[in-house]
């Protein structure tokens, strides 16, 4: 072979030998993970997101939030951790932690947020019902209408415990405050003469939805017990058909169904491992005894004897109830309010209260 091709051959070899390695360097570039420059850069990316959420859940006392936020802070120590260990799959380890712990972090800054947001709402209801019952009180004690009187008093009660609810973090400071504001609005209508049936019956639903939601604050604590469960889904599908019966113009009916509900909610918590404390039933048995309060002048006005009979019954258990707490007994204070609530619904059906 002349010295010509010699130089060609050899020349094509060497291109040839180029091209292969370079065919072999392509994927090796596209397989390299990311740099220590990145990765560092966005391990503190999140370390600066963390210190904000962290200050964000310093302010709040969501459970989800603390949750994720420890979830996010040990995912990132992992991450770091990795990242020391300046391998490339040791990097690319960092890097997928790292953005774990990011959208956790995210997650525990978006519930704190909403955390303030529901507080803050929870702080204008509160405001506003003590706004209400400034403007309410003096109609009240000029009517000297001793019901009104009553309902105020347990309205403001009612946003004491909304007050002392919300200071402690409680969820349900929004319910007593809601409460609080209808029973002084109530007293403000009792006081002017309007809607004493209507009142009657919406006081009745308030207190039947407060009582069942505790009942199913402390199914979820408790675990699921079927017979619980059921007679709350009874009890839930009564305030549901109560609350149609008032929408149609029957608060008589409205009444006893939300009665019911009650009873079967009482029934309910009378079936847990953990009955009510003493503070919890006495709320309850205030409750009741305004509810007597509110209903009595119609029951003895319009019903039969055997309508006032049922009411002195009831009054008489609810007496009982509140023996059996000053005893410290309330499964006994809780099986009396029971009773004394169907009693009360049914010294109103045999009134024939409509």
């Amino acid at each position: 072979m002349g010295q010509p091709k010699r130089v060609i051959a050899a020349a094509g070899l060497t291109a040839l030998l180029a091209l292969l390695f370079l065919a072999g360097a392509a994927p090796a570039r596209a397989q390299t993970g990311p740099s220590p420059g990145q990765v560092k850069t966005e391990l503190e990316r999140t370390d600066a997101l963390l210190a904000r959420a962290g200050q964000e859940a310093s302010e709040v006392r969501n459970a989800f939030t603390q949750e994720r936020l420890r979830k996010a802070l040990d995912i990132q120590r992992q991450a770091w951790g990795e990242f020391r260990r300046g391998t490339g799959a040791g990097l690319k380890s960092a890097q997928t932690l790292t953005r774990s712990a990011r959208s956790l972090a995210l997650q525990a800054i978006e519930a704190a947020g909403i955390e303030k947001r529901a507080r803050e709402t929870i702080r204008t209801m509160i405001e506003e019902a003590q706004h209400r019952a400034s403007e309410i009180s003096p109609v009240v004690s000029a009517s000297q209408n001793p019901l009104a009187q009553k309902l105020l008093e347990q309205g403001l009660h009612q946003l004491r415990r909304a007050r002392r609810a919300f200071q402690g973090g409680n969820p349900q400071a929004g319910r007593l405050a809601t409460l609080a504001r209808n029973l002084i609005d109530r007293a403000g209508r009792v006081a002017t003469g309007l809607g004493a049936a209507i009142s009657e019956a919406e006081t009745s639903i308030d207190r039947a939805e407060a009582l069942l939601a505790e009942v199913e604050a402390r199914l979820a604590e408790e675990g699921p017990d079927a017979a619980v469960r059921a007679l709350l889904a009874e009890a839930l599908d009564l305030l549901a058909q109560a609350r149609r019966a008032l929408g149609e113009g029957h608060p008589g009916r409205a009444f006893r169904l939300s009665a019911s509900a009650r009873e079967k909610g009482l029934r309910a918590l009378s079936g847990m491992r953990r009955v009510p404390d003493g503070e919890a039933l006495m709320s309850t048995l205030e409750d009741m005894e305004t509810l007597y309060a509110e209903m009595a002048p119609r029951i003895e006005e319009s019903g039969p004897q055997q309508a006032r009979n049922l009411l002195d019954q009831g009054r008489e258990l609810l007496g009982k109830a509140r023996r059996s707490l000053g005893e410290g007994d309330p499964a006994q204070a809780l099986a009396a309010l029971a009773a004394s609530q169907a009693l009360l619904r049914d010294a109103a059906e045999a009134a024939g209260l409509e």
